[in-house]
């Protein structure tokens, strides 16, 4: 930087590199350093803001534990809250095999939903399309919905478990590949109910009366 003058560099190379030292400090420097929006649920029990999870009156929510997903700010629309066990298989490195392959489609769902993308939505458990991305589960009324991976094409998918806790913010608790979970999958559903009122007690999930409440970008199927 020393040897840099209005006349450029003295020795007539192109600055470029200088620009991009600039550019580099400044962002780590100047710039606030930006929250992350998606945050593991661990030990220290992480609470999202939204309905009956930790904003009710006199009930102090716990800190989330925030993970760098490495989203830019400006690119984050909506919020996850994830279980300890979802955040340790999305987060990289994804072996080289066809199970990495599918963490890493899971990954990717996640950041899409994080950065805004268009989600496919059925609120019919019965009359989803097989490609449909998000999907409520019976019993209807208790507002959990799974989070269907179906990408690589050539394998079954992944299915994560979890609710609203306000509009724009979901709460993934459990995962399991969709092979795994054979026909059993309304024990899947009681699992996920379960672990929602060890994490949150009496609070429910969010509740809206359509499915904007839930969404603010989707198309529903």
């Amino acid at each position: 930087m020393a040897d840099f003058s209005l006349a450029g560099l003295s020795s007539g190379r192109s600055p470029d590199r200088l620009d991009a030292m600039v550019y580099a400090v400044t962002e780590l420097v100047v710039k606030p350093q930006r929250e992350p929006r998606i945050r593991s649920i661990g030990s220290e029990m992480g609470r999202p803001r939204g309905h009956g999870c930790g904003g009710d009156e006199g009930h102090e929510p716990h800190p989330a534990v925030p993970a760098d997903w490495g989203i830019p700010d400006e690119d984050q629309a909506r919020t996850v809250f994830v279980s300890a066990d979802v955040f340790a298989v999305v987060t990289p490195p994804f072996a080289d095999t066809e199970e990495g392959e599918r963490l890493g489609e899971f990954r990717a769902w996640l950041d899409g939903f994080i950065e805004g993308g268009q989600l496919t939505v059925c609120e019919n458990p019965d009359l989803k399309p097989y490609d449909t991305m998000l999907a409520r589960v019976h019993p209807v009324e208790a507002e959990f919905w799974s989070i269907r991976v179906t990408e690589p094409e050539t394998t079954p998918g992944i299915r994560s478990f979890g609710a609203f806790s306000f509009t724009d913010e979901f709460v993934a608790l459990t995962w399991s590949m969709r092979e795994a979970i054979g026909p059993h999958f309304n024990d899947e559903v009681d699992a996920v109910i379960a672990l929602w009122g060890d994490h949150f007690g009496n609070e429910h999930p969010h509740k809206g009366d359509t499915i904007n409440d839930y969404l603010t970008v989707c198309t529903p199927v």
